[in-house]
């Protein structure tokens, strides 16, 4: 299956680097003999779609571009409930599978799988909003 690979770290200033997760997602792909085309990497925050390698994304999604979407976990995509659930039901329609790594039970194909997609986008937003309240204290 021609896949596609998303990674984002928040800031390289505090020492992150997307190599891990992109290692590990391409060993993931490897391992189901995943033909990785794409490999899509964001440095910013999770709160905007208004991301660059997220945007790109979508338009080589909307083109048709692959057929699997792997990403590390599901805040790494996103910090927001709306765009995940906006996003991933757009993939949907898409006749887009994704995967996240690291919520292993986290499946698009799955009446659980899509249970479990508006629980954990929750818990992403709501350790976005956390961790705001964290900074202005």
């Amino acid at each position: 299956m021609k896949t596609a690979i998303y990674v984002r770290v928040s800031t390289v200033d505090k020492g992150q680097s997307p190599e891990m997760q992109k290692n590990e997602l391409k060993e993931f792909c490897e391992s189901k003999g995943f033909d990785i085309g794409y490999v899509f990497e964001d440095t910013a925050s999770g709160k905007t779609m208004n991301r660059p390698g997220l945007q790109s994304l979508l338009e080589v999604a909307r083109a048709k571009g692959f057929e699997v979407l792997v990403f590390w976990k599901l805040d790494r995509m996103f910090r927001s409930q709306r765009d995940a659930i906006n996003t991933l039901y757009e993939l949907s329609t898409l006749d887009i599978k994704y995967i996240s790594l690291k919520d292993p039970e986290f499946n698009s194909t799955t009446p659980y799988g899509k249970m479990l997609l508006g629980i954990l986008s929750t818990f992403a937003e709501f350790e976005s909003g956390m961790i705001s309240e964290r900074v202005k204290s």
